[in-house]
Order: structure tokens, then C-alpha cells, then sequence
């Protein structure tokens, strides 16, 4: 005689299936923000490491030439025909970031947008995007960007010495012993505002002078101006969670959070106001 089990095998029931697939879902509502903020740290960090390639590119440059770069160098001759269409640092400091070929398709005896630069003005670099905003990429005919050049409390586009508060502005000639601040308290360049829904009104060409490759702390991070937009005012910003990064003159990186004191971000920003501050 063939004997039977005692006990039958038994599937899953329904509740149980339920149950699992609810832990399941609670293992994965747990871990996803952990993989997220993973990747967003790391892409952080290549953002800075961006940013330490600039503040390199600036000592160099400063070992060299004697002086850092100015936001743009404009003669006032009619070639260049108004100085907003003058070719920005980010494109004098090529050959220091390891792009000298790109640095040579520019002719600096014309404007930006002349003819002659359509092409190395087109030309987008990785180095120049946060991989936590977006793709290389163009706004126009031009090459965008996501980081910009710090003119303090002041502005570039203007010859008014007064308001030559930070380290890049019109025709400027700054020395490291000019930053009196000291060079481990002032900002060089920094992560720049964009607005996705209005991005031609806050970004721009990357080789472009003007508020296209600066940014001054008028206004606080990551918010539009307090007055109408304009080179007088445009502020930094980023993609990031809570804050953005910036390169000071030594060429030391730092996160700086959004909701930072006005008044300390601003003196992190101006080189020489005799207002000695370490980034928080």
C-alpha cells in the first residue's frame, strides 16, 4: 500500500504575497533617497572638482602673468564694437584649464559674436557644466555655462573703480598681494543662478562678458535679483540641494549653503573691504 504524507504542500496565500510585497515596497522607499543622495553627493563632487580646475587655471595664470585675469579686456575700439560683446576670462584662462586649441579658433581683436568666433564661441566644454543641472549644451548659437566669474558687491561692466569690489571686472589688473581679504577668504568663481523656465534672461553665452560669465552677492543665493535683472545685479545659485560651490583665489573649494548670513556672504565676495571672514 502506498502511504500519503501527512501534510500537504501549501502555495503562498494572498495575505502573505501582500505582506511581502509591502516589505518589499518599505526596503525600497528606504534605500532609493540613500542611492539618490549617493549620486548627488558624487555629482558634487565632480562639480567642485570643475571649480579646482579653474582655481589652478588662475594660480597658473597668476605665476605667469604677474596678476589674475580681468572679467573681460575691452579697448573701447569699434571692432569690439560695446564692451558687453567683449570674450570673457573663462576664455583668456583656456590654455590653463587644458584647453590652448579652443583658445586659439578666438580672435580677441573682434567682438564675441563677430564671424570670426562663431565657432569657438559654439563650442561647449564639459568642464564648464554641473552634472547636477544638466548636459553640455548651447543657449542659441553659444556655448552655455554654469559657473561664473565673482565681481563681489560690485559689477564687471562698468569702468567705475568704485564698484571693482571682487576679483574680476573691467580691464582688471588684480594681484594676489591687491586681495587684502586674504585669498583663502574670497571668492574667485562660483556656480551661477539659471532659471530653467527663463533661461535666456539668466544665462547666456559662456565666453561672453557681462552678467553672461559673472555673478556678484547683491542678492542673496539662488534667488532672483532684488532689482530688475541686470550686470549691477545677478546672482549665484545651483542645482544642488541646499547651497552652492565655490573656488576661492588659493584655489580651495567650498560648499557654501544658501540661507548663509547676506552680510558674511557678501564680505566672502569682496577681496579687499577689511572684512576677514572664513567660509562657514
Amino acid at each position: 500500500m502506498l502511504r500519503r504524507p501527512l501534510f500537504k504542500r501549501q502555495a503562498f496565500t494572498l495575505v502573505e504575497l501582500l505582506v511581502v510585497i509591502a516589505i518589499i515596497g518599505v526596503l525600497v522607499a528606504l534605500l532609493l533617497p540613500a542611492v539618490q543622495a549617493a549620486r548627488e553627493a558624487a555629482r558634487r563632487m565632480q562639480c567642485q572638482n570643475h571649480l579646482r580646475q579653474f582655481g589652478l587655471a588662475l594660480q597658473n595664470y597668476h605665476d605667469e602673468q604677474g596678476k589674475f585675469p580681468p572679467a573681460a579686456a575691452w579697448d573701447g575700439n569699434t571692432n569690439l564694437t560695446t564692451a558687453v560683446n567683449c570674450i570673457s576670462a573663462f576664455a583668456i584662462l583656456m590654455p590653463y584649464y587644458e584647453q590652448q586649441s579652443l583658445q586659439n579658433l578666438f580672435d580677441f581683436s573682434v567682438n564675441h559674436n563677430h564671424a570670426k568666433n562663431v565657432l569657438a564661441a559654439g563650442t561647449t566644454l564639459k568642464i564648464m557644466f554641473c552634472p547636477s543641472r544638466r548636459s553640455p549644451m548651447k543657449n542659441g548659437n553659444y556655448a552655455a555655462s554654469d559657473y561664473a566669474l565673482c565681481a563681489g558687491t560690485g559689477y564687471d561692466q562698468t569702468a567705475d573703480v568704485t564698484q571693482h569690489k571682487g576679483l574680476f571686472n573691467t580691464n582688471s589688473n588684480v594681484r594676489i598681494p591687491d586681495v587684502t581679504d586674504g585669498t583663502s577668504c574670497t571668492f574667485a568663481i562660483g556656480e551661477k543662478f539659471v532659471d530653467a523656465k527663463n533661461r535666456s534672461q539668466t544665462d547666456g553665452p559662456a565666453y561672453r562678458w557681462g552678467f553672461h560669465s559673472t555673478r556678484n552677492t547683491v542678492s542673496p543665493m539662488n534667488r532672483y535679483p532684488l532689482s530688475p535683472w541686470g550686470d549691477a545685479d545677478v546672482t549665484f545659485g545651483s542645482q544642488h540641494p541646499t547651497g552652492a560651490s565655490f573656488v576661492f583665489i588659493d584655489g580651495s573649494t567650498h560648499f557654501i549653503p544658501e540661507n548663509i548670513n547676506l552680510q558674511l556672504y557678501q564680505w566672502l565676495s569682496n577681496k579687499a573691504d577689511g572684512n576677514v571672514v572664513q567660509a562657514p
